[in-house]
C-alpha cells in the first residue's frame, strides 16, 4: 500500500490530509540522511536497555571509553553501539572520539523512580526521535485520535530496506508504549494517542 492509496480524508479532509501528508514528507526526508551514513541492519534498542546502560554509568562512572565499558559490561562492542547511539539520540549521552558520558538528562533519568522516568523518556522522544514525533502528530490531528500501523509501516519502508523498517517500527513501538505516548492494539493493528479516550487493549 502506498501513502497514495491511503484514504486520509477520514474525519477533517483539509486539516487531518494535510498534518498527516506533512508528517509523511518530514520523516522520509530524515529517514533517508540519517540511512546515508547507517547502511547496516541492526536489532531494535528497546528502552530498559537504555535505562540499563544510564544506570551503571551513574552509579560507577559518568564517562568511560567505550571499548572498556563493553569489557565491564561483558558485551560485544557491536552490541553496546546501538544501544550507546540510542541513549546519545534521546539526549541521554554524548559520545566523542570512542568516549561516552552521562548528560545531566541523563542522569536524572537514571535517579527518577518508575513515574518520572517514563515522563522523562516521553519528553526525551517527543523532542528528539522524528519518527515519534509524526506519530503523536498525526494521532493528534484525528479526531478519535487513532491509526492503523499500516499507515507509519508504510511510509517507513517506501524509502528503507524492509530489515531497517522493521527495526524503526519495533523500536518506535518499545519507546512509545514506555514513555506513553500511545497504546498498541496488537488485534486490530492501531495505535491510540494515550490517554484519549476509548483506548483499546494495549498489547
Amino acid at each position: 500500500m502506498s501513502k497514495a492509496e491511503l484514504n486520509l480524508d477520514v474525519d477533517a479532509p483539509g486539516r487531518v490530509a494535510g498534518v498527516l501528508r506533512t508528517a509523511a514528507d518530514a520523516y522520509l526526508q530524515d529517514a533517508e540522511e540519517r540511512m546515508q551514513d547507517r547502511p547496516d541492519d541492526r536489532t531494535p534498542v528497546i528502552w530498559a536497555a537504555i535505562a540499563g546502560l544510564l544506570e551503571i554509568m551513574n552509579d560507577h562512572s559518568e564517562k568511560e571509553d567505550l571499548y572498556h565499558l563493553a569489557d565491564k559490561l561483558l558485551m560485544d562492542f557491536a552490541d553496546l553501539v546501538p544501544i550507546v547511539e540510542a541513549a546519545t539520540l534521546l539526549g541521554f549521552a554524548k559520545s566523542d572520539k570512542g568516549d561516552v558520558e552521562i548528560t545531566p538528562e541523563g542522569k536524572a533519568f537514571a535517579q527518577a523512580d518508575i513515574s518520572g522516568r517514563k515522563l522523562l523518556f516521553r519528553q526525551a522522544a517527543l523532542a528528539n526521535v522524528p519518527l515519534l514525533q509524526q506519530i503523536n502528530r498525526s494521532l493528534s490531528a484525528k479526531s478519535d485520535h487513532s491509526m492503523p500501523l499500516e499507515f507509519f509501516r508504510d511510509i517507513v519502508e517506501e524509502h528503507l530496506s524492509e530489515e531497517e523498517a522493521n527495526r524503526q517500527i519495533d523500536t518506535a513501538l518499545d519507546w512509545g508504549r514506555y514513555g506513553e505516548i500511545f497504546t498498541y492494539d496488537s488485534e486490530s493493528d492501531r495505535l491510540t494517542l494515550h490517554g484519549a479516550a476509548g483506548n483499546g487493549k494495549p498489547a
